[in-house]
């Protein structure tokens, strides 16, 4: 065995020892995973063949130019129980351009030849078993010396060797003459803001409602670490109210704001909460490295990429690790301080970014407004629509779109027009992708902002652009070669004109390190002009038709899954709302009851809960139960009274399990025999938050024996209270009249002691007269 061959078999064991005593230093965080409901697309970024896992982690610099070279950066992964070696790495770049959305795509699919091309190789070092090694290739300027003003060139990476397959990587290089000048576009970023489809955000009370919320919106969470990101250009928030106006919980007990304060629990410092409601590990599994470590890159000026130390970066998605400096000292006591505090950091934003707002609890405006959609869908379209931002909201951004999830046609677009007209008094300024107004994603439009017929203001989102945002199938760095190719391509289409795009994530929280990178292409190339959204309705943008029908799902980006929500569920939902409008009636102040349930209610038919309609369900079911067991918590108390009189008033104790009071509650008593009668029923009374009180009720005993007695509770309106599922009698009476057995016992006892006394007489005898007259000298 020769010293190298020894050297690395001598730190494979090492390596190996570490790992097993779980000391091995992390390369990155764990791969991502990320919550998506989108199909998957081709995998060209992230490449798996057999134990090898191959992606690319940087590009270097961003834009080829004359003089310049370019060095790509790649991860090689085993995934296997063998050492890896022996292998060898290429980089090929094409000389022929991939100047189209076409060309590029069926490159990426693997379906264009490469070409002629320019190659660099690099020996890869051994790789033990669960390890990485990260390769650099370069090419030099000669061999780039390319005589066209602008390209996209195809990019493909091989691992030969180590007696395995090979394993190959497409991707691209962006080429610029050092002397090309550009018009160049704008392009918006639109990042949506939604809560995780959890169920106990609104199910959940108490201390577990506080933790969901706390992993959805608190410190170290996802959509923490998203909106206090600055990705360094013009981007806009696109938020649903929800998420900084939490609706309230399906508590039975109908607490006030105030009363659903919780004290915090302390949080474990071991683990962090992750964006699917878990914790996990901030630090991946020793050795092993994956495309989320671009979540932890810092660029650099020449748009090189390098892992940093710090992990303040990593993608939010894939990791559940805590950014420095963003730990409060304390943890928040409520889910309403938890929002006021994301307030607090939106209000303190960059002033390149900007804020949108969907209607409240994000609805599902593609199937609320589709023909075939379910029974009730308008009369939730409307509330969702007519609910106004509240003061703190509204101090962050008063601007309110509509973004449906799936392109609409020209019917639900007349119907959500005239549903937004009459709740809100305008038009609605409407995000959609490109291909629902202009049938396809390759035509060369000016502006991104169009208007129907009918003067309704479309913005279009380019689908290749917009996919780069949340591609799990791709690393940070693929993402980004691939939005600088295909913004490329569209300028092609009409270089010297003023255009304007725009790039739109999809519902699944973006990774804050994804985000990083597609900001940092946008801001590399020389072709684009990162710019803030407007979302003014405009009279002068070119004219659409829209089509009688909406694209296929399969041809838009993000894809999206079906409604989750239907009729049986919107009917049970409005069920339960006619029940709790009565119990309002009740509580003293119960104003807010209705209009809170309300909002959480809603919210089933939120965009967040596509492809989960057991979730949705599960709502409607959890609230149904939760509202018909609130009459039950006034109700009498069970009791025994023993009554020896003829007459006089019986007490009877009423409890009200709410937490807040009610009044005008009567109890009406009915005793099953006519040996007990109650001369009036008692006057309606009112009863604190979880407490008590007692009503005195006159009665008759006219006959002796124990009697059962029906107590019916109701409220304001004849609400009937009180638990309905008893089968035995609330109040049981002892009756014992005296106007039968008193005289018994007194004739009894007079009997008795004039028995007494003549026996006591017969005992003594009769006295002498000389005893008798001395008796009466004395």
């Amino acid at each position: 065995m020769t010293r190298s061959a020894t050297t690395h078999a001598l730190v494979a064991a090492l390596v190996c020892l570490l790992a097993l005593l779980g000391l091995a230093p992390a390369v990155s965080a764990a791969p991502p995973s990320l919550r998506s409901n989108v199909s998957a697309l081709p995998r060209p970024g992230i490449v798996t063949n057999g134990d090898v896992r191959m992606w690319m982690t940087s590009g270097a610099p961003a834009t080829a130019t004359t003089g310049s070279g370019t060095t790509v950066s790649v991860i090689v992964e085993n995934t296997g129980d063998t050492p890896i070696d022996g292998a060898t790495l290429r980089a090929r770049v094409g000389t022929r351009p991939l100047d189209s959305l076409a060309a590029q795509q069926r490159w990426e699919e693997g379906k264009l030849p490469l070409g002629a091309s320019a190659s660099a190789d690099a020996d890869v070092p051994t790789i033990p078993p669960g390890t990485s090694e990260t390769v650099k290739l370069s090419l030099t300027s000669s061999e780039l010396d390319l005589s066209y003003t602008m390209a996209t060139l195809p990019l493909r990476i091989e691992l030969r060797g180590a007696g395995r397959p090979t394993t190959r990587l497409h991707s691209f290089v962006s080429w610029a003459a050092k002397d090309a000048t550009f018009t160049r576009m704008s392009a918006s970023v639109v990042v949506p803001v939604t809560l995780p489809n959890d169920p106990k955000l609104l199910t959940a009370t108490g201390e577990e409602r506080l933790e969901a919320w706390r992993k959805a919106i608190g410190p170290g969470s996802t959509i923490e670490r998203l909106i206090t990101s600055d990705p360094g250009v013009p981007v806009t928030w696109l938020i649903d109210p929800t998420v900084l106006d939490p609706a309230a919980a399906q508590d039975g007990t109908l607490p006030t704001a105030e009363q659903e304060t919780t004290e915090a629990s302390p949080a474990s410092p071991s683990a962090s909460p992750t964006s699917d409601g878990t914790s996990s590990p901030s630090e991946s599994a020793s050795g092993s490295a994956s495309p989320s470590s671009e979540g932890s890159t810092e660029s650099n000026s020449s748009g090189t990429s390098e892992p940093s130390e710090s992990s303040e970066s990593t993608d939010s998605a894939d990791s559940g690790s805590t950014s420095p400096g963003t730990q409060p000292s304390e943890a928040a006591a409520s889910v309403d301080e938890l929002a006021a505090n994301l307030r607090a950091k939106l209000a303190e934003r960059p002033g390149n970014q900007s804020i949108a707002f969907t209607p409240y609890g994000d609805p599902d405006l593609s199937a609320l407004t589709s023909a075939r959609r379910p029974a009730g869908s308008q009369k939730i379209l409307e509330r969702s629509l007519s609910r106004p931002l509240s003061s703190e909201l509204s101090e962050l951004s008063e601007t309110v779109v509509a973004a449906p999830v799936a392109p609409l046609d020209a019917g639900s677009t007349a119907r959500l027009t005239a549903a937004w007209q009459k709740t809100r008094g305008s038009r609605p300024v409407v995000l959609t992708p490109n291909v629902s107004l202009d049938r396809t994603d390759v035509a060369a439009v000016t502006s991104a902002t169009r208007r129907t017929t009918n003067q309704v203001t479309m913005v279009g989102y380019n689908a290749p652009l917009s996919r780069t945002l949340n591609d799990a199938s791709v690393s940070n760095a693929e993402a980004a070669a691939s939005l600088r190719a295909s913004s490329l391509a569209i300028y092609q289409q009409q270089p010297t004109a003023e255009r304007s795009l725009v790039i739109m994530g999809g519902r699944e929280t973006v990774p804050v390190g994804r985000l990083k990178a597609i900001a940092s292409a946008l801001e590399q190339a020389p072709w684009v002009q990162p710019a803030a959204l407007s979302t003014e309705e405009s009279t002068s943008a070119p004219v659409v038709d829209l089509t009688p029908q909406a694209p296929p799902s399969e041809t838009v980006w993000p894809r999206v899954a079906a409604p989750a929500f239907d009729a049986g569920d919107i009917t049970t939902a409005d069920k339960t709302i006619a029940t709790l409008t009565k119990m309002a009636e009740i509580v003293v102040d119960g104003d807010d009851i209705v209009p809170a349930w309300t909002r959480n209610l809603d919210q089933v038919t939120s965009t967040r809960w596509r492809g989960d309609p057991a979730d949705v369900d599960g709502l409607v079911e959890h609230a149904s139960s939760t509202v018909s067991a609130i009459p039950q918590q006034i109700a009498v108390v069970p009791s025994r009274v023993n009554f020896f009189s003829d007459s006089g008033p019986i007490s009877v104790t009423v409890k009200n399990g709410l937490a807040r009071a009610v009044h005008g509650i009567e109890v009406n008593l009915t005793p099953r025999t006519y040996a007990v009668r109650f001369r009036s029923q008692p006057d309606a009374v009112d009863i604190p938050g979880k407490g008590q009180t007692s009503v005195r009720v006159p009665t008759v005993a006219q006959a002796a024996g124990r009697v059962s007695v029906d107590a019916k509770v109701t409220g304001p309106g004849d609400v009937r209270l009180g638990e309905s599922d008893k089968h035995g009698a609330e109040i049981e009476i002892n009756a014992r009249p005296t106007g039968t057995w008193i005289f018994w016992v007194l004739g009894i006892v007079a009997l008795l002691v004039f028995c007494y006394g003549l026996v006591r007489n017969r005992q003594k005898g009769t006295r002498r007269r000389d005893e008798l007259a001395r008796d009466i000298q004395l």
